[in-house]
């Protein structure tokens, strides 16, 4: 069986055989290929491919050999059959990355040593590997055949990028990682490696560039309810919470933080938390009342009684041990677990604290300011 290849020359077709006469070859090294660009075709000068289940030492020859008048060895270990056709002639530079793929069904690979191309088993190729700069301008030219290259990433997390390149490219391409760094080491050849650093400058993006922030003050409704509520509102098909909208609730502000990429996400779930803070429920905190006709003192115990409070809402008596005032503020808001001290009459009055005991509302009238303070719930 002959191995052919043929060359075009000023409109001339040359074939010639592995076998028989020579093919006519040109000296140097072959220019190397744009990074991440296909196979280039010339039909003018380019060459023929045309090995079909070939001795892989002969295709090494015909390519390394006669047509680009390479220095070349090839390990005894690299064995086997491999085809190699194209369906016009193609360039000079896509010689070399035609032959790595090729080589693939035999796990084997290129080494380039500063002259010298070595055809090494895959799996030996990697203690000898040389490293490669990864060609980070267009005028620079990375190592060609089956090197190492260190990428720094700028944004994203050599951890996660490195589980983004073994799920699309193989566990193989991955050497290592330096989290303290931030770099991604891979190995491959020059096709591999051209597709691992396009994959990395698709996902290494700042992500929080372009993102959303909003910040909502909840005025009635516990951050984490409101959360739990909204969940159940935009449950599938609706689900963007969670997927195209973040929301996180921020219990010590009382707030709620959304974070979306588009604008018009939050403003879809913007109404629904303005409807959904609203009456019935969230802690306790602390409401003034100033009372137009009458006293404090009295309405505050009329309001205690109606509310079903006891003897807990009845004014204290002259001389009896006051109940309990208000617990301690926190930024204007009190838990309703705090505990209640005994507590003097207010300044300036006689009258003891009127406040209620147990879970309900708290009444307290300020006689000064002839108000009430309250403190309570939005239901209550």
């Amino acid at each position: 069986m002959s191995l052919r290849f043929s060359r075009w020359a000023g409109g001339a077709f040359l074939w010639a055989t592995l076998l028989g006469v020579p093919a006519s070859t040109q000296t140097g090294s072959p220019a190397a290929p744009e990074r991440g660009s296909a196979i280039r075709y010339d039909t003018r000068s380019g060459y023929n491919l045309a090995f079909v289940d070939a001795d892989v030492r002969r295709v090494v020859d015909a390519v390394l050999g006669s047509m680009l008048g390479l220095d070349y060895s090839v390990d005894p270990a690299v064995q086997g059959n491999i085809t190699l056709r194209t369906s016009q002639p193609v360039a000079r530079e896509s010689l070399l990355p035609l032959l790595e793929t090729a080589l693939r069904s035999v796990n084997a690979v290129i080494v380039v040593q500063g002259s010298s191309y070595r055809v090494l088993p895959r799996e030996e190729a990697r203690s000898s590997a040389p490293f490669s700069s990864g060609a980070a301008t267009p005028s620079s030219r990375a190592v060609q055949g089956f090197a190492t290259e260190v990428v720094e990433l700028r944004h994203g997390s050599a951890r996660e990028i490195a589980r983004l390149l073994e799920q699309f490219l193989g566990k193989d391409i991955v050497a290592g990682i330096d989290n303290s760094l931030n770099q991604v080491i891979i190995r491959g050849n020059s096709e591999e490696r051209a597709a691992a650093r396009q994959l990395i400058e698709r996902f290494d993006v700042d992500t929080l560039a372009d993102m959303t922030f909003e910040l909502y003050r909840l005025e009635n409704v516990d951050p984490d309810t409101l959360l739990a509520e909204l969940e159940r509102i935009f449950a599938p098909p609706f689900d963007i919470i969670g997927s195209r909208v973040r929301i996180v609730p921020l219990g010590r502000l009382r707030s709620i933080l959304a974070i979306a990429s588009d604008r018009a996400d939050i403003a879809r779930v913007e109404p629904w938390i303005r409807r959904l803070d609203a009456g019935g429920s969230g802690k306790r905190k602390l409401y003034s009342y100033v009372v137009q006709n009458g006293r404090a003192r009295d309405l505050a115990s009329s309001l205690q009684m109606v509310l079903g409070m006891g003897a807990g809402g009845e004014p204290s008596a002259e001389g009896a041990p006051a109940p309990a005032p208000l617990p301690p503020q926190d930024g204007g808001r009190m838990e309703p677990s705090d505990a209640i001290a005994p507590q003097s009459p207010l300044p300036g009055s006689s009258t003891p604290l009127v406040a209620a005991s147990g879970p309900g509302p708290r009444i307290v009238p300020n006689e000064p300011n002839n108000s009430l303070l309250i403190y309570a719930n939005g239901e209550e």
